[in-house]
């Protein structure tokens, strides 16, 4: 054999073993990770950083073994499943060592399943994990139904539908919760109805369902339209709309979203109706008819305020095709005063001022921020109107409160709550937690009492930063707050702050407002 021949062979060799070499070491990959996972479930492994970067080498390896070898897809990514559950959120076995170590892996794992199904275009490894994954019952696969659903999430895997609606329906809460998750937002009939059942079980079994994940599927998927399950939808809706108690309104409009309008603003004008004559008749809530309004302003872009007869006109003119542009019928801007530049739709409001040391600093000549804020307070109020009630609370290292319960904003209210925080003085740390707690009706068990809850909004206002930072807000909302319904709106004195004030805002569905 020439000299110069053999080298090219040689070469020519090496190529063509070199397939059939990876397809062979990544079938080893799948082997190995099986024999590893069969041991360590049981026995005590301490995981060291060698083995988890030989994990994560096989994880390499698994993912080639699913491009050149589509028939094994099924068995990679069970493999990556219970690699996955060794995060310490759930973890499988239970005996594994290192949690820092688990989680490197679980992670690495749980990122490969979502590429795993982009692979299967042709929908085998859904419909493999919807019967034999999320369909099974054997609580030796639970492991895996709890990884495979948090993978699921938002992914809309039409072969898993049927498996998810199963899920959820599931004894155990948290392949429930999750599925709950994954359905969130699916614009799928089948799916509306269930949601919608979910509020009547709910009233059966009260913490069966999360409600919020109820709410907030209507809230966030793209479109319901005007089928049968917006017609439902929209029946199930306009007892709450119109019912006497102000929560029960607010809760439900964000849910009505997206309904067409051929549907929802019918009944949104008649709402807005009812509301604007219990008001009339010395009820209703200024808060609700705000919010009905600004849905209605916001499907038709026109601005014409709490004025039903208005917003029927327009309804009737553009179902009959002569819409016209009419400026006569612009609402027309509010000269009520607002608090810093506040200026929210109420007539039950809280005001939860800062009386720390610091706003004794002056502002102008003379006027120090405590008394500054007091000017603004004054203000708001004198533009409420009698038939609005309202209270003020003083933070600093402890409470100070003028009246425990709601009052009226008459001259003579307004004139008393005016010597009362004029008496006050400004001292001491900025301990923010509980003076939101004392606003919500926060009780020694750490519940709101809403039969002792007036106020549907409260209005902040703090000059620093506060003492327990922001970190406690977002769990203490959705676990104690959330049910409250109540809108707090916050004012940020100077460029200070630790974010609290701009994290209660926006959990609460609030305002922020910084002053300079």
């Amino acid at each position: 054999m020439p000299r110069l021949l053999r080298p090219l062979l040689l070469a020519l060799a090496f190529a063509l073993a070199a397939p059939a070499r990876a397809q062979s070491d990544s079938e080893d990959a799948v082997g190995r990770a099986q024999a590893w996972l069969a041991r360590a479930s049981r026995t005590t492994i301490a995981l060291s950083d060698e083995d988890v970067r030989a994990l994560e080498r096989w994880l390499d390896d698994l993912r080639l073994v699913q491009v050149i070898q589509p028939e094994r897809r099924t068995v990679v990514f069970a493999v990556l499943l219970d690699l996955a559950a060794l995060d310490p959120g759930e973890v499988v076995p239970p005996t594994l060592q290192t949690p820092q170590l688990r989680m490197r892996v679980g992670r690495a794992a749980f990122a490969a399943l979502g590429p795993a199904l982009d692979l299967s275009r042709d929908g085998a490894t859904q419909r493999w994990l919807a019967r034999e994954v999320l369909g099974s019952e054997a609580e030796t696969s639970r492991a895996r139904r709890i990884e495979a659903l948090e993978c699921l999430e938002g992914r809309r895997e039409g072969e898993t539908l049927s498996a998810l609606l199963h899920c959820a329906r599931a004894p155990d809460a948290q392949v429930r919760e999750l599925a709950m998750r994954s359905l969130v937002g699916w614009p799928d009939d089948g799916v509306h109805f269930f949601m919608l059942a979910q509020f009547e079980t709910n009233e059966r079994r009260p913490g069966w369902v999360n409600i919020a994940l109820v709410r907030r599927h209507f809230q966030t998927v793209e479109r319901i339209g005007q089928g049968r399950a917006a017609e439902a939808l929209v029946a199930f809706l306009r007892p709450a709309l119109v019912s006497t108690n102000w929560r029960d309104a607010v809760r439900a409009l964000p849910l009505l979203t997206r309904v067409d309008d051929a549907l929802a603003v019918p009944v949104l004008i008649e709402s807005l109706g009812l509301w604007v004559a219990r008001r009339e008749a010395g009820g209703g809530s200024r808060r609700v008819e705000g919010e009905f309004v600004a849905e209605l302003r916001r499907r038709s872009g026109r601005t014409m305020g709490a004025f039903p007869e208005r917003w029927s006109a327009w309804w009737r003119a553009r179902c009959a095709g002569t819409l016209v542009d009419d400026p006569g019928q612009a609402e027309a801007p509010t000269s009520r005063a607002g608090f810093y530049g506040l200026r929210p739709e109420t007539d039950r409001v809280t005001f939860l001022i800062d009386a720390s040391g610091s706003m004794n600093e002056q502002v102008s000549e003379g006027v120090t921020r405590y008394a500054q804020a007091l000017e603004q307070l004054l203000g708001f109020l004198d533009g409420l109107g009698e038939g609005a009630r309202f209270r003020i609370v003083l933070f600093d290292s402890k409470l100070r409160i003028w009246k425990d319960s709601l009052q009226p904003a008459t001259r003579s209210s307004i004139a008393a709550a005016e010597r009362w925080a004029a008496y006050q003085r400004p001292g001491g740390g900025t301990y923010l937690k509980p003076g939101v707690e004392a606003c919500l009706r926060v009780g020694l068990d750490g519940k709101i009492d809403l039969r002792l809850l007036e106020e549907d909004t409260v209005i902040v206002l703090c000059d620093g930063e506060t003492a327990e930072g922001r970190n406690w807000i977002w769990p203490w909302w959705r676990e104690v707050a959330e049910e409250s319904c109540v809108h707090v709106h916050c004012v940020q004195l100077g460029s200070g702050g630790n974010g609290a004030l701009e994290a209660l805002a926006e959990v609460s569905g609030g305002e922020f407002v910084r002053v300079p």
